[in-house]
């Protein structure tokens, strides 16, 4: 496959040690901005028999706001032992840390939205009845900035080049923003528990496979509106990816007091 570059914007809030470059955007075909994209990261396990219907509501909520809702499933803790029937273990450093950083599941499944404690919650986790209410209300916030996918893929190699450009719509003074970056994996067959016993060929959505960033997102420094600010990163899938299944997420969110996520989006490797 020849190698292609992409772009898609949209918005969110960010501020990292990168280079300011001039505050004019890349006109590539396939730019989209203005709208606002929530993130639910998802904590599930192969264990866990309850977690194929969070699964399933995460797809149904998604196919309500098409390309408007960004899923990351996290294998940690318990439930995430792999079976011997599996092939892989999905379970990642950077996923336990997360279950910490972002509190403990008081069950399955379990969810944290734009990483927000909302009214009426106890904290970050939520369980699956609240999934589509609070993301419904997430969308209708403004967002605060526009990002930009710019990203370089050689199949042959299996490099992946990648360019994060940032806009903010208004200046941002906080010291506590972060970016994130990972890659996600969907459509993996492999064994999982579900109501009907232990299936070997489940599809698993949205698995996290890495953090290229670290876990709880690279430092920014302050935004100013205009600005542009790029943030370069380069990775090599590993064999055992399907990289035609892969995903690039970034958000920018807060890491002080709160974890809110301002603006998240995705783009496909291939």
């Amino acid at each position: 496959m020849k190698n292609k570059i992409s772009i898609i914007a949209i918005l969110a809030t960010f501020n990292i040690g990168c280079n300011e470059i001039e505050p004019t955007i890349p006109s590539l075909s396939g730019a989209i901005g203005g709208e606002r994209k929530v993130l639910i990261e998802e904590f599930t396990g192969v264990r866990c028999v309850n977690c194929p219907d969070g699964s399933a509501e995460i797809e149904n909520i998604r196919s309500r706001y098409p390309d408007r809702v960004v899923a990351v499933s996290i294998h940690a803790g318990f439930f995430a032992n792999p079976y011997p029937e599996n092939r892989f273990d999905f379970r990642t450093d950077a996923g336990t840390q997360l279950q910490t950083y972002l509190e403990e599941p008081q069950g399955y499944p379990s969810a944290v939205v734009n990483r927000k404690k909302f009214a009426g919650q106890t904290g970050l986790q939520v369980g699956q009845s609240s999934w589509a209410s609070l993301i419904e209300g997430e969308l209708r916030q403004n967002p605060l900035l526009k990002l930009f996918f710019i990203k370089n893929y050689n199949a042959n190699t299996r490099n992946l080049d990648l360019k994060i450009r940032i806009n903010p719509e208004q200046n941002i003074a906080t010291n506590d923003l972060r970016l994130t970056v990972l890659i996600t994996e969907n459509n993996v067959a492999d064994a999982q528990l579900t109501s009907s016993g232990k299936k070997l060929d489940y599809k698993h959505k949205h698995i996290l496979r890495k953090i290229i960033t670290n876990y709880d997102g690279n430092l920014l420094e302050n935004l100013s509106a205009g600005n542009l600010v790029e943030k370069a990163f380069n990775l090599t899938l590993p064999a055992t990816w399907q990289s035609n299944q892969c995903t690039i997420i970034a958000f920018v969110s807060r890491a002080g007091a709160t974890k809110e996520v301002l603006q998240v989006g995705e783009i496909a490797v291939e």
